[in-house]
């Protein structure tokens, strides 16, 4: 059998046989290729690896692919629409298959292809026609592409692939350039397989290969390597067609073949043997192929026979962190077909190597099929036999044993049995002709001694077995291993090692840790390893797909075995992503031979997930390096506070120096390193102000430093840290990790619960102090850690977690313990997790108890009748009070955060004295103020030392010297004040730079301290360190109790400094004392009611309670115990009272604005201006609280009682919603939701509070233009009447609000006129504007008020001038112009009206015109009507005369043209919109009635096409394209600007605006007609303009209008009896000539006339008489007659009988017309008939 069905060679040869044209036949673009399982073929501008759809032109000429669209669905073929886009002839286009729908710059459909077979089509513009398709492709794989095979028979061959052997040298000195040739003699050279370099970090190690790695001799040595690969070329090279060289490399390369340099990457100027790169090549382009298209010189470069590869290697520099080189070199040769051959259709396949953007070759084929292995891997005992098959009998089965590459060479399997003796690595592959080899089968084997054979776990079991011959070895440590996951039985529970791994590969691993690598119980990295040893995607134990995972081993300090998967799951149940983890047991065999349990058993080990950029780990955006503009600039990042990866230097930003761990530091461009430092030094100067929410995710940051001080860790925010930061949005803090040395681990720093002290200073370190001095982030943190005490916190909860853990691992730590000296404490592993859970029990009391206590009720939510009681309590103590709201709001004031002005009165360059006391001095020299202080060393304020770098800008006096062997140094700073100062003040605060304690004095009495001893002794040292980041940052200490301290006269201050130890590098001091009035020192506040008892309810109350302590509130710069703020954390509760929660029965969206008015400007998002409403339906208040949106956008309401029939509503952006709708509004504002709503269309879903759906909406797409919204009606949505709809508000009918339109404007006045704009009442009774507005700036609406009292009579026009609307003038380049309904309040009710217009010619107004099929256009007016209906719109002296839009078969599109004007026309600067055609001859006139075209194609062609007169000049080709579908063109002619130095005007003659839609005639729309200008003076878009017939470019005729060409095609016309205005196409008993002139359809039976009769009876059945009928507003060549009889036999015309009463136009091309009698009707019955009579 092959290897794939027959039937999919069917569908392929049908296909072809159908799909395609032939070559000389296709005239449209085409799908030439596509990959739909793109992994590394090609990535987008986010770095993802979308599928992508390669579009080809075979045309001569270029195509406009505007309008055309792709899709993946046969039934929708308008799926995706292609912008303005060209493409050359011969050219090749890239769409991705993204699903993220973009058309600015990169394009992207809004669907994926299908990876299981599927359709993929590309359509004309009209949206039917298909162009290009693959109707019914196959299955598709990773990284193959489908396509259409070039002609001819071809083959490609890979002369150097990556492994392929070379010969390898570091040169020591100059040996010449005779090694590029090919008979230099290398035997001396070293043996190694490409590719060749090395890796300090991590990144290429799997690219290296074996002997490949030249760290040793290159590093700190020599940035040059020569390397040389033999290959050779068996055929002519007549048939070779194309040689590509591929190179990825790092940093730098020359490569010759035969000693001829055919490419190069970084080349210096130059070379020489020990030449450095010209410049880096960043990681992340040096793993992608470089290609250089050898193809024209290949018979130049290479030779039938042997041939060699020389490379001139470079790195950057000697001390790079990494080197790679490792090249490719690929050949195609083609047989041609014989000549004669009769043409084939294209024939389809698929592409082993992908060729976007170039010819795809003739080569294709699948890979040969898999190898089955019968036996799966698996551990064993004795002997296994298994055998080998695939589904092709043509393939041979290749295989080896020792873990290596199966190759042609391999052995040949034959058949019969393999025998299984010893642990062994089995790998097989197929090789078939004609097709690339199979992938690669693998089982591992492993033989169990007895003692792994009996053992059993409860846990996975993981095994690292090398196999007896280690398998292959990476660079840097990756050391080859085969990863076997085995996994509990599911029936017993149990792990055993003799059955089937439920997953196996081969991978790499090396240890990891900086202080942990010295352990005996190593952790490892560990990632898993293709074919090719590059990283493979797996998914362990449930875990999602990924390569890279750990195995964790912090049993050293971490008794437990479980901190950090403790924390994790914390963090996760939180909400913040941490690793996922699982517990695992380990064998790890790297010495061969059976695994043994005595041998090879390593212990409990936490397998877990890297920190990465990845969907289901830190999901970040991809970034490559090539971005360096907004938006995609600002995200994309994971930066770290550890230890720098080797070869990094960081970015330094902030006052910390951070890591990159994504992109790596070498993959990061120059323009991205800036900008993330710029946002992180605005952040650190904002996290000082009330700005700091700009820049930071401030829950992550509270979550993330919860969890730290929780567990007291040791390393927090210093080690181990790190952040990220998504695309527009802010820096967020983690995942956490890290946490083996925390809540009373070994390591010592972290043994105390009740206290804030630990390895980190955790409220002062860098950035956070800033924080923790602002009052509102205290608050927001204590809330954060009360609300999380409900929850993740809550006691039962975290020892919930810990004893499971401890049940999941209880087995195996038994035998963890016995394999390691590390031993459980406090008497066994039990009593560890006893302590372990008491130590966070003690550490959660104790942290509930530093805060003010949260306030209790005695009464649930709920409803509740009026004169409930509610009570609340709390456990008070001292000054503490509970303060409470009713309505929801916070009884806490809002602090006011920010620094206050003050009088520095120590400043940085004040004089200081200090001393390093050897023995004890008494306690005078910080008591006495005229202590002797002659001896100590004196200058400027900054003590300490520094032996490597960081302090010296602070340092002024150097004690190095004098603290050899000390810890203490003392330093008195004397001053002089006022007492007019002293009694100003009352705010004192000490600032300090330290390293690492100290304990200050201010005239002998101890105002502040830090890390200092509780017992001070003259050579304490500091209780721990203060990290260097910290230290060099003033950090505020709050002296305000110690202002009463200072005296007139001389003060003095004393500082005992401490450093941490007598071996520490460095040491500091330096001080600054602050002093000043604040205004509001003592004040406290709160904004609720005081409790003295219970509250009884009348109303629904939304309960908002804290307590408040007078005498709470130490900040972090008090010295004090840090609790933020004197605030306790709130009680909400919510009592309704005569109200109902919000439910489906009572809530609904009532109107959606989801595309806005283009509002956005250069600091906003047109998102911004979204809005949604909601309606209380009911008779009843209900309450919104807790409702929220789950789909679609993202929002929970608060508080909220909504009245009967009451809206609200939600939006994007309060500030920018309010910037168009006011201020002023009788409707609440619930708040900004997040997200954005998809203007193509999506679901909404609206939760009650109880989690129940209210509603699932899904609003469409096509409903709604720009700048509307949509309205919701009974069962269906619709557009709103006006533009930006009616947010809060019911939409006004026109009953409430009248139509009142801007009729007419004037925006380029010839003086003395001035800017004029005209507004029109069409309503038969007069309308009060007061206070409406006009406006040239929908953001700006308050620019011109109407003046009160403005009336405007019935059918009447009001008009305004420059002088009226004096805050604003109309722009000649043009702008927009609005009218804005406004009641008396100020407030919108509903109504705008208005457009944007463009260029204005001088002198011309633009007015409004309603065309025979009732749409509104704003045109060039012939003349200026203020004050009277308006002219016709402007057309000439140039108009359009014909239109090829669409054109049939091979015909191309057209525009004619001609000058109707009696003096010839001067074409030069002319512009055509709609094809962007512009005249640039400055001698090309059109005379008066001549005609030229402009055409799609070559001019000649053209005219030989369609014998055109050689007087008619033609023009072209267009390089845009008519859109089958319709359009605006215009004629733009330049006019000079009366403004100095403004540009020319562009001013429209002529607009045609057609459409495929009726009454346009359809047999224009692709099937051979064009439309034809029937009224050279009439309005160009107006259908009534235009008939359809046969194509006459060049040619015009006085063509009538006839009315059939409407519904009827050409061939239709010629048959009477079905389209003669007598005949009745529909067969309704109506003739088709009526049915026309009274507004019906002849085609369509159901269209029907409109009439109405109404007689208003008398006593004797006589009275008046009214009749009502639709008709066409513009009849030509017909005249309507109404008779009336009674008899049916006398007829009298309607002028006899009847009198026209009102006549009113209805939008869509018809009036309707009311007719009475003008007297009483003498008869009881009365008939009437409507006649058509044909016009002369």
């Amino acid at each position: 059998m092959s290897y794939f069905p027959k039937r999919y060679r069917a569908i392929i040869l049908l296909f072809c046989s159908t799909s395609f044209l032939l070559p000389q036949a296709i005239s449209s673009p085409i799908i030439n290729e596509f990959v739909a399982l793109n992994r590394s073929t090609l990535y987008d501008e986010d770095g993802q690896s979308s599928d992508w759809i390669e579009i080809y032109n075979p045309n001569s000429n270029t195509i406009d692919l505007e309008g055309h669209f792709l899709t993946n669905d046969s039934d929708n073929l308008k799926k995706w629409k292609f912008p303005k886009v060209s493409l050359v002839s011969g050219g090749y286009l890239i769409v991705f298959a993204s699903d993220k729908d973009r058309d600015n710059g990169e394009l992207h459909t809004n669907f994926k292809i299908s990876k299981s077979g599927g359709y993929l089509g590309l359509v004309d513009p009209d949206g039917k026609t298909v162009v290009s398709e693959f109707s019914n492709f196959p299955v598709q794989y990773e990284d193959f592409s489908y396509g259409i095979k070039a002609k001819g028979t071809s083959f490609a061959a890979t002369l150097v692939r990556e492994g392929d052997a070379c010969k390898l040298l570091v040169p020591t000195s100059n040996i010449g350039t005779s090694w590029q040739s090919l008979n230099y003699n290398d035997e001396t050279w070293s043996d190694a397989t490409t590719g060749i370099g090395y890796e300090r970090s991590s990144g290429y190690e799997n690219l290296i290969g074996a002997g490949g790695d030249i760290e040793e001799q290159t590093y700190d040595k020599n940035s040059t390597a020569y390397l040389r690969i033999p290959f050779s070329i068996a055929r002519p090279l007549d048939g070779l067609s194309s040689l590509t060289f591929r190179m990825k490399y790092d940093d730098g390369f020359i490569a010759y073949i035969n000693g001829k340099e055919i490419a190069s990457g970084n080349k210096p100027s130059t070379p020489d043997w020990n030449s450095d790169a010209s410049t880096d090549h960043p990681d992340s382009q040096a793993t992608s192929f470089v290609d250089t298209d050898l193809s024209s010189q290949a018979s130049d470069i290479v030779r039938t026979g042997n041939n060699v590869l020389a490379i001139h290697v470079m790195n950057g520099d000697t001390r790079s962190s990494d080197l790679l080189a490792l090249p490719r070199l690929e050949a195609q040769f083609i047989i041609k077909p014989d000549e004669g051959d009769e043409p084939k259709p294209p024939e389809l396949g698929y592409f082993q190597i992908p060729s976007p953007g170039k010819n795809n070759g003739t080569e294709s084929g699948l890979p040969s099929g898999p190898v089955v292995i019968s036996q799966p891997g698996r551990g064993f005992t004795g002997n296994l036999t298994l055998t080998l098959s695939t589904q092709s009998p043509q393939s041979q089965i290749r295989y080896t044993t020792n873990g290596s590459l199966p190759t042609e060479n391999s052995t040949l399997y034959t058949g019969g049995i393999i025998n299984i003796e010893r642990s062994t690595l089995l790998r097989a592959r197929t090789f078939e002709d004609g097709l690339t080899p199979g992938p690669v089968s693998e089982a591992g084997y492993i033989r169990l001694s007895t003692d792994a054979q009996n053992f059993s776990s409860d846990l996975p079991v993981i095994i690292m077995e090398r196999f007896s011959n280690g398998g292959a070895t990476a660079a840097n440590g990756k050391t080859f291993t085969f990863f076997a996951f085995f996994e509990p039985d599911p029936q017993t529970g149990r792990t055993r090692l003799n059955k089937p791994y439920s997953l196996g590969t081969r991978g790499g691993w090396k240890v990891r840790g900086s202080s942990s690598s010295g352990f005996s119980k190593k952790a490892f990295s560990i990632e898993a390893w293709n074919e090719l040893n590059r990283n493979k995607n797996i998914s362990p134990l449930g875990f999602p797909e990924e390569s890279d995972f750990i195995l964790n081993a912090r049993s050293v300090y971490d008794r437990s075995l479980m901190r950090n998967a403790l924390i994790y799951e914390l963090s996760n149940q939180v909400g913040r992503y941490a690793v996922r983890t699982k517990f695992v047991e380990l064998f790890k065999d790297d010495n061969g031979g059976n695994l043994s349990y005595s041998n090879d058993y390593d212990g409990v080990y936490t397998f877990m997930e890297k920190v990465s950029r990845d969907k289901e780990r830190v999901n970040v955006e991809r970034l490559t390096d090539n971005v360096s503009e907004d938006p995609g600039i600002t995200g994309g990042y994971i930066l770290k506070v550890d230890r720098l990866d080797p070869g990094d230097s960081g970015l330094r930003a902030g006052g910390q120096t951070l890591g990159w761990v994504y992109p790596k530091e070498d993959d990061v461009s120059t323009d991205q390193s800036n900008w993330v430092r710029n946002y992180i030094n605005d952040m650190s100067s904002a996290l000082s102000t009330d700005k700091f929410e700009e820049y930071i995710d401030t829950l992550s940051w509270v979550d993330h430093h919860l969890l730290n001080i929780l567990t007291l860790n040791a390393d927090a925010l210093r080690l181990s840290t790190f952040f990220h930061k998504k695309r527009n949005e802010k820096l967020e803090y983690g995942p956490i990790w890290d946490f083996d040395r925390s809540m009373e681990s070994t390591d010592g720093r972290d043994n105390n619960p009740s206290t804030w002290s630990g390895g980190t200073s955790y409220f002062t370190f860098p950035w956070w102090g800033s924080l923790f001095d602002n009052e509102n982030f205290w608050q927001v943190y204590i809330d954060r850690y009360f609300e999380l005490r409900e929850g993740a916190f809550a006691t039962p909860n975290v020892h919930s977690i810990i004893d499971n853990m401890a049940t999941e691992l209880n087995e195996a730590q038994a035998r963890n313990f016995r394999r390691w000296s590390d031993q459980p404490r406090f008497g066994s592993y039990q009593g560890e997790i006893n302590h372990l859970k008491d130590w966070l029990g003690t550490r959660l009391d104790w942290m509930d108890r530093q805060f003010a206590p949260t306030p209790r009720t005695n009464t649930e939510a709920g409803n509740y009748p009026p004169g409930t009681k509610i009570t609340l309590n709390a456990n008070l103590a001292g000054n503490q009070n509970i303060y409470y709201t009713l309505d929801g709001s916070d009884p806490r004031p809002t602090a006011q955060s920010g620094p206050l002005n003050g009088t520095t009165i120590i400043d940085e360059d004040v004089n200081v004295r200090a001393f390093v006391p050897n023995s004890n001095i008494s306690s005078s020299w910080y008591r006495d103020l005229n202590f002797n202080d002659g001896s100590w060393i004196q200058g400027t304020n900054g003590v300490g030392y520094e032996r490597s770098n960081g302090y010296d800008p602070y340092i002024n006096i150097d004690v190095d010297d004098e603290m050899s062997g000390r810890t203490s140094c003392y330093i008195r700073v004397k001053f002089n004040l006022t007492q007019a100062d002293i009694e100003e003040w009352n705010y004192m605060i000490l600032q300090m730079r330290y390293d690492d304690g100290f304990v200050a004095y201010l005239n002998g009495t101890r105002i502040a301290s830090s890390q200092a001893p509780t017992n001070l002794n003259w050579n304490s040292s500091a209780t721990q360190t203060h990290d260097d980041g910290s230290a060099t940052l003033f950090q505020k200490f709050d002296a305000s109790n110690y202002i009463n301290q200072l005296r007139a006269g001389q003060n003095l201050l004393a500082i005992h400094a401490l450093n941490e130890s007598t071996s520490s590098s460095d040491f500091l001091n330096q001080v600054k004392l602050i002093t000043g009035f604040d205004e509001d020192a003592g004040e406290g506040g709160t904004n609720g009611f005081k409790y003295t008892g219970p509250i009884t309810l009348q109303k629904t109350a939304r309960i908002f309670a804290r307590v408040f302590d007078s005498d709470g509130g130490n900040s972090t710069s008090s010295g004090q115990t840090p609790v933020g703020t004197g605030w306790s954390a709130p009680l909400k509760v919510e009592y309704l009272i005569n109200e109902d929660p919000a439910s489906a029965s009572n809530l609904t969206i009532t109107e959606i604005m989801y595309d806005p008015y283009e509002f956005a400007g250069p600091e906003s998002n047109n998102s911004d201006f979204e809005w949604i409403e909601l309606q209380n339906t009911s008779a009843n208040p209900i309450s919104l609280t807790g409702v929220s949106f789950n789909k679609g956008i993202k929002f929970t309401f608060p508080g909220l009682t909504l009245e009967p029939q009451q809206s609200t509503v939600i939006v994007g952006n309060l500030e920018e919603f309010e910037k168009i709708y006011g201020t002023a509004r009788d409707y609440p504002i619930a708040g900004e939701f997040s997200g954005a709503l998809d203007n193509g269309g999506e679901e909404l879903q609206l939760i009650a509070s109880d989690g129940k759906i209210i509603q699932t909406i899904s609003y469409p797409d096509n409903i709604a233009e720009e700048g509307h919204s949509l309205v919701r009606e009974i069962n269906e949505w619709r557009q709103s009447r006006t533009l930006l709809g009616s947010p809060g508000i019911k939409e006004p009918a026109k009953s409430e609000i009248p139509d009142i339109f801007i009729n007419e404007i004037l925006s380029n006045s010839v003086p003395p006129q001035m800017d004029t704009i005209e507004l029109y009442n069409p309503n038969p009774f007069p309308v009060n504007i007061s206070g409406w507005l006009l406006t040239d700036n929908l953001r700006d609406p308050l620019k011109f008020k109407i003046p009160d009292d403005a009336q405007l009579a019935e059918k009447s026009y009001l008009i305004f001038s420059e002088n009226d609307f004096q805050n604003f003038a109309l722009d000649s380049f043009g702008e927009e112009v609005y009218l804005i309904a406004n009641n008396v309040n100020g407030q919108r009710i509903g109504y705008v009206d208005g457009f944007r217009f463009g260029d204005s010619a001088s002198g011309f107004s633009i007015g409004r015109h309603v065309t025979s099929d009732g749409k509104t256009r704003y045109v060039p007016m012939s003349s200026q009507t203020f004050g009277s209906a308006n002219s016709a719109p402007i057309s000439g002296p140039l108009i359009i005369t014909e239109l090829m839009y669409h054109p049939d078969n091979n015909n191309k599109e057209y525009i004619e043209i001609k000058n109707i004007g009696s003096s010839p026309f001067n074409l030069q600067g002319t512009e055509i919109s709609g094809i962007d055609f512009q005249f640039d001859d400055p001698d090309s006139n059109l005379l008066p009635e001549d005609i030229l075209l402009i055409v799609k194609e070559d001019p000649a062609t053209f005219r030989n096409n369609y014998n055109v007169p050689e007087k008619v000049s033609i023009f072209g080709p267009f390089v845009g394209s008519l859109d089958n579908g319709g359009e605006r063109i215009r004629i733009k002619i330049p006019e000079k600007s009366i403004i100095n130095g403004e540009p020319d005007l562009k001013v429209s003659i002529d607009i045609a605006e057609y459409s495929d839609q009726e009454p346009w005639p359809s047999s224009a729309d692709g099937l051979g007609n064009s439309l034809h200008r029937t009224d050279p003076v009439r309005y160009a878009g107006d259908p009534s303009s235009w008939k359809a017939a046969a194509p006459s470019p060049g040619t015009t005729q006085n063509d009538r209008f006839d009315w059939r060409e409407l519904f009827f095609t050409t061939e239709e016309i010629t048959n009477p009896s079905l389209s003669g205005p007598l005949a009745d196409a529909d067969s309704d008993g109506v003739a088709n000539i009526l049915e026309y002139l009274l507004g019906s359809n002849p085609r369509k039976s159901e269209s029907r006339i409109y009439e109405q009769f109404l007689k208003q009876e008398r006593t004797n059945e006589t009275g008046n008489f009214e009749f009502k009928i639709k008709r066409l507003k513009n009849i030509k060549g017909y005249k309507i007659i109404i008779e009336s009889s009674t008899d049916l036999v006398n007829w009298i015309t309607s002028e006899d009988q009847l009198t026209l009463k009102e006549q009113s136009e209805n939008g869509d091309g018809t009036v309707t017309i009311t007719y009475s009698t003008p007297n009483p009707l003498t008869s009881r019955r009365v008939y009437f008939r409507i006649k058509a009579v044909e016009s002369p």
